[in-house]
């Protein structure tokens, strides 16, 4: 009898496990066939950081997907030039300093003579820039004209595409620019070194007047004229602004977060307001999700969303909004080829700590977003 009981409470139990099993994938099929399947990239804030001043790369200090703090130091320029310059107008203060005194004192030949000097330097040094000016601006346009060779076949080879309607307008208006850019850098580029040259043939004649000037001034003290016009607070303003400069051939981080990347190489020639470096600040992560026309009728702001991870996780997010137009887009997987236009769904993460232990910028993954 006893064992009767026990058999008939086994078969309960098993009849209770499995109807509760039932129930657990029943809920389960419903809570899948009320979700949406989505790819998604992960995005985050990017910061770049430009060269304030020109010059070789000296040092860097940093690697890619580095982590740093806002103000570490970067990297470091190099400008001889700067050094020069400064070393020069340190050495023309302290003449025109003298030259005051000797003004002061009467000894006017001394003055007369030493502002020849000045300028001849001067004249010289302008020349000399401009010379290499025209150096630099023929390898720059050398460089340009094997750019707009390669652009130019880009460019026709776009536009035949976009005239079968392969590509998007976003595609063929982005190569048009591009080309027109290196067309525009090209024609500057020659306008500048025809600018130059002119410059030079000015120089040239300039330092040669003022020569003739100092040889009959020498022989002839009869023509010692006292003016003047250097102004000593002037070259010192001018000083202080070469100094600041060679503080900025250092370049610190603007922000904390992780360097993603690194756009200069060792001993090259960094021109003011290049793009160096870019950090990504992993306190500021979102994903966007890519959905078809399908999608966009049911989506709703602050649907739950469940973000896959490729590292196995699972993390919350909620969706903060949907892209009213269509785009094209990248591929993301080999089993996400790009063929349509799709709509760009914007996706919060609910805790900061979750993204950004969880993810990284530009990883693609999965979501499943809660239609109810």
């Amino acid at each position: 009898m006893v064992n009767l009981n026990e058999k008939k409470i086994s078969i309960k139990i098993v009849i209770i496990s499995l109807a509760l099993l039932m129930l657990i994938a029943a809920l389960s099929f419903t809570n899948e066939k009320n979700t949406q399947e989505l790819p998604g990239a992960v995005k985050s804030e990017s910061i770049d950081i430009a060269s304030r001043v020109d010059g070789y790369l000296k040092n860097i200090f940093v690697v890619e997907n580095e982590f740093v703090e806002k103000g570490q130091l970067l990297l470091e320029l190099e400008n001889n030039d700067l050094t020069v310059q400064i070393e020069n107008l340190t050495r023309e203060k302290e003449q025109l300093e003298y030259l005051i005194k000797s003004a002061s004192g009467g000894h006017q030949l001394d003055l007369k003579l030493m502002k020849l000097d000045e300028n001849i330097r001067e004249t010289q040094n302008r020349l000399n820039e401009a010379i290499m000016k025209i150096s630099a601006l023929k390898n720059e346009i050398s460089i340009l004209f094997e750019k707009q060779i390669i652009a130019k076949k880009d460019f026709t080879a776009t536009k035949k595409l976009f005239d079968k309607n392969i590509l998007s307008s976003a595609e063929f208006n982005e190569k048009l620019s591009d080309f027109e850019i290196i067309n525009n850098d090209f024609t500057n580029a020659k306008n500048e070194l025809n600018f130059i040259q002119a410059e030079k043939i000015n120089f040239e004649a300039e330092l040669e007047n003022l020569q003739t000037q100092k040889k009959l001034f020498s022989e002839n003290v009869s023509l010692i004229v006292g003016d003047y016009l250097l102004d000593l607070e002037k070259m010192k303003s001018n000083l202080n602004e070469l100094e600041n400069e060679t503080k900025e051939l250092k370049v610190y981080a603007k922000a904390s977060g992780c360097i993603a990347e690194i756009n200069i190489r060792f001993g090259e020639w960094i021109n003011a307001n290049k793009l160096v470096v870019k950090i990504v600040n992993l306190e500021n992560i979102w994903i966007v999700a890519y959905g078809s026309a399908v999608d966009n009728k049911f989506l709703k702001k602050g649907m739950k969303t469940k973000i896959l991870c490729s590292n196995g996780e699972i993390i919350m997010g909620k969706l903060a909004s949907i892209s009213p137009t269509m785009d094209r887009v990248k591929s993301l997987s080999g089993s996400f080829e790009t063929v349509h236009s799709y709509t760009k769904i914007i996706i919060q993460i609910n805790d900061a700590n979750d993204a950004k232990n969880n993810l990284t910028p530009g990883e693609k993954l999965v979501v499943k977003i809660f239609k109810k």
